[in-house]
């Protein structure tokens, strides 16, 4: 009833105030709670036709129009805010990476430059360093995100770096940062692009967790919360006690060393081990995008050479776990 009352009220202010983008926005906001995607469609058109005036209210009409799958709109919208307040890194930051998914890289380069040759920040240095990546300058990337090199920086101000291998950026894309700052699914699409081994460890109110990659891929996540696959599949029923034993113990510290163990063994059908290890790596990804504070670092590490590299796209992991987010808030 609460609901139903204030959607009442909103369309009684829309028809008080016809011309204020405000209530349009609220409204489709509104909307959208409830799932209502069409009319949520609709009334958001009738706020970009009502001439919103400030970087907010343009702002809050792209995320609305990505939230509904209208990226083109929703471009426009954050490039009107951003020529409003070009100080709000924030909004820099939401456009370029809206912009970069719709192939406007050079666009989104450029205006990443311009405000980082402004004032230093962590966050559009991890946007240009995957645009970057987009184009396969990695040593250029890696730099972007360290804050070496172009493009020139302003005042000093904190930065999020963690040199590795002599302080040379180029030889890793190791660095620390806070998830205020860094937002999780940016950090792993840059270390995919990158094609980045090594281990992300993310530290929130005393819990740790970690996403290890190899080679670009996730291969394993893991947090507080997460049972062992050993514990997963037989609770699962996929695999028997008796199985279980056929296999050394010190291959059960090793996950992704015992899913092989268990399929070369003929113990586990190899999709079956994969299925489970998607679900795991999935439902760990939806869990650390929970985490809204806190710490990151990466730590790299060299790739093996010729060793066979099993993991799962980030893309298509962070895919899964945003949907299922989406999904819960409907």
């Amino acid at each position: 009833m609460a609901v139903l009352d204030l959607l009442e009220a909103l369309s009684r202010e829309a028809d008080e105030r016809p011309d204020d983008p405000e209530v349009w926005l609220r409204l489709t906001e509104a909307l959208l709670e409830q799932n209502a995607v069409e009319p949520a469609r609709h009334l958001l058109a009738r706020a970009r036709n009502s001439e919103p005036s400030t970087a907010r209210q343009w702002r809050q009409l792209g995320e609305l129009g990505l939230r509904l799958d209208e990226p083109g709109p929703a471009l426009e919208a954050l490039r009107a805010a951003v020529v409003l307040d070009g100080d709000d890194f924030g909004t820099v930051a939401l456009f370029a990476r809206t912009a970069l998914e719709q192939g406007h890289a050079e666009e989104a380069e450029a205006m990443l430059r311009e405000c980082l040759a402004r004032r230093d920040d962590p966050e559009l240095r991890l946007v240009l360093g995957m645009a970057l990546a987009r184009r396969g300058e990695h040593t250029a990337a890696t730099r972007a995100v360290h804050g070496t090199g172009s493009p020139p920086r302003g005042p000093a101000a904190p930065r999020s770096v963690d040199r590795h291998d002599g302080g040379d950026p180029s030889s890793g894309v190791g660095f620390t940062g806070d998830l205020e700052v860094f937002s999780l699914p940016d950090i792993l699409e840059f270390l995919a692009l990158q094609r980045a081994t090594g281990s992300l460890e993310i530290t929130s109110k005393g819990r740790l967790g970690t996403v290890r990659m190899a080679e670009g891929l996730v291969v394993e996540v893991s947090h507080p919360d997460r049972p062992s696959l050993v514990w997963t599949l037989i609770a699962e029923g996929r695999l028997s006690r008796a199985r279980l034993n056929q296999i050394p113990v010190e291959l059960m510290l090793d996950e992704p060393a015992l899913g092989r163990a268990l399929v070369e063994r003929g113990l586990m059908d190899g999709d079956a081990v994969r299925d489970t290890f998607r679900s795991q790596v999935e439902d760990g990804i939806y869990v650390l995008l929970g985490w809204k504070e806190g710490h990151v670092r990466f730590h790299t590490v060299a790739a093996a050479q010729g060793a066979q590299v099993e993991g799962f796209e980030a893309r298509w992991v962070l895919m899964s776990a945003l949907k299922r987010i989406d999904e819960e808030r409907r």
